[in-house]
This record gives structure tokens, C-alpha cells and sequence, in this order.
């Protein structure tokens, strides 16, 4: 039994620490799942000046008691992987799927919080934090 957390994490912002928290929440174990390089970096193919790098980024969140943070790979192969698959991939084994309400993932990010629940899994959609995302970060220390 596990819930996994999923996004790119970049900073431990508020609003990921909110999405950290409700898995945690949970009472189950807890797995974040982040991704390195950043997704838009292999997509779009201009580099995303990130807030944290990824060893910063894995010991921010093993701060916040995750017990498992899981770093995959972003390659042009995970961009174009399906949603589907994607998910029978890296979250067949959880038992709550916790994200951010705009989390998107698969090829042309065709995959998000429904289909997960259509695939039978269990979903706590975390709703965002006016101004608070990793974007506007960027924008004001870049």
C-alpha cells in the first residue's frame, strides 16, 4: 500500500508542499515522483532555469518525511509515451495518486487526474495556491 505524489517539484514551493502533505496525510507510505530534466526542457527544447536543482529538490522533499523519492529520467521517449502506459508504469502499485488539480502527464499531456480515476485508481486532485507556482518563481529570481 502506497500513495504517490507526482510533479516536477521544482522549488518545494507551498503549493507542492500541499501536494506532499495530503499524500502523507494518507497514513500510507509515501513515494514522490519527480522528473529530471524538466519536462518543457525536452518538449519545447529551451532549457528551464530551475529553482532547485534535483539533489536539492530530492532533499527538500525527504525533509518533509517521504520516505521514497523516485527521479525519472525525462527523455523525448517519456514525453511520447502514452498516458496510459505511462501509468501502468510508475503508478499501477499506488493506492491514492495525489497532484496538483492541474497535473498532466503522458504524450501532448493527454493524461490528468480523470483518467487516472478511469483507470481505477484513486486521485486527491490538490487545488493550487493563487500565485504560487514554480513559473512565476523562476520569473523573479532568473
Amino acid at each position: 500500500m502506497t500513495a504517490v505524489a507526482i510533479g516536477t517539484f521544482d522549488g518545494v514551493h507551498l503549493g507542492h508542499r500541499r501536494v506532499i502533505e495530503t499524500a502523507l496525510a494518507t497514513g500510507l507510505p509515501v513515494r514522490v515522483i519527480t522528473f529530471d530534466p524538466h519536462p518543457r526542457t525536452v518538449v519545447q527544447g529551451n532549457l528551464v532555469e530551475l529553482v532547485t536543482r534535483v539533489e536539492r529538490r530530492v532533499e527538500l522533499i525527504r525533509d518533509l518525511g517521504v520516505g521514497e523519492v523516485a527521479v525519472i529520467p525525462f527523455t523525448l521517449a517519456t514525453a511520447g509515451q502514452e498516458a496510459e502506459a505511462f501509468a501502468d508504469e510508475h503508478l499501477a502499485d499506488a493506492d491514492v495518486v495525489v497532484a496538483g488539480e492541474d497535473f498532466r502527464f503522458g504524450s501532448r499531456r493527454r493524461g490528468d487526474l480523470q483518467l487516472l480515476e478511469a483507470l481505477g485508481l484513486e486521485v486527491a486532485a490538490v487545488p493550487l495556491l493563487e500565485g504560487v507556482s514554480s513559473s512565476e518563481i523562476r520569473r523573479l529570481v532568473h
